[in-house]
Parts: structure tokens; sequence; C-alpha cells
């Protein structure tokens, strides 16, 4: 009995530590973003977590979907020129640049611009998918 014990404090302080090396970003509200996403989406991925093991993405509507490093088949930024207006008289153009993750089911894409970003650390989000993935420009 005292192996079984063991096995299983020896499998919770596993997953403990996975948690603990398990980074977490959240995408921002609308009004964090300022007013308007730049891509619009009608079923957004609202949560990333990035652990040593597997890149998990929450949609808002449907299931949460968990990949392993290897089942991701391509992962690149595309930059495009974009418009967004302020209100009456305002506005401008500034680069967007947006991140694809794809998948054998989906292709995720992901707002990462310095400006109007979808998540609220994107830089750090980037640093920690770049650990695992070979991101490139289109």
């Amino acid at each position: 009995m005292s192996n079984e014990v063991g096995a299983e404090v020896k499998a919770a302080a596993k997953k403990a530590e996975v948690r603990s090396l398990t980074k977490s970003f959240r995408r921002m509200s609308i009004w964090e973003r300022g007013h308007f996403a730049n891509s619009f989406r009608l079923n957004p991925v609202t949560e990333i977590d990035i652990s040593p093991e597997s890149l998990r993405l929450k949609r808002r509507y449907g299931e949460d979907r968990s990949y392993a490093w290897s089942d991701i088949e391509d992962s690149f930024f595309i930059k495009k020129r974009a418009y967004k207006a302020y209100g009456a008289g305002t506005g401008g153009t500034f680069t967007k640049r947006e991140l694809h993750i794809v998948t054998r089911h989906e292709t995720y894409k992901i707002d990462v611009s310095s400006n109007f970003p979808d998540f609220k650390h994107s830089r750090k989000m980037l640093m920690a998918l770049k650990k695992y993935l070979f991101i490139f420009d289109r």
C-alpha cells in the first residue's frame, strides 16, 4: 500500500509542477482593447494556456481544445495595413499583425499588434510560444 501512496504523491507533485510552469493569457475586454477589436470574430479565442506539454485554447463558445506541440502543423504572422476610427473625424492606419496557429482541425487567428492587441500581455505570450513553436513572417 505504501507504493501506491508514493505513486499518488509523485503524480500529484508532477501535476503541481506542470501547473506552475503553465502560463495563462486572457483576452482583454472590449473596453480594454479600445472599443473594437481589429479582427472581428464570432467565436474568438478567449484564453491561452501554454505548458511544456501542450497548448490549450479556450473559445467563447464551444469546447476547450488542447494540442500537443507536435500536433500544431504551422504557425506564422501575417502583417496588413489596417484602419481604425475612434469617432467622428478621427482615425488612422497602422500595421495589423495576426498570429495564425494551424492544427489539423482548425486555424486560430489572434491579433498581436502593438496597437489594440487581443491579449493583455501579447509580448510575453509570444515569448512563451516561441519556446515551443517556430513562428515565421509571411
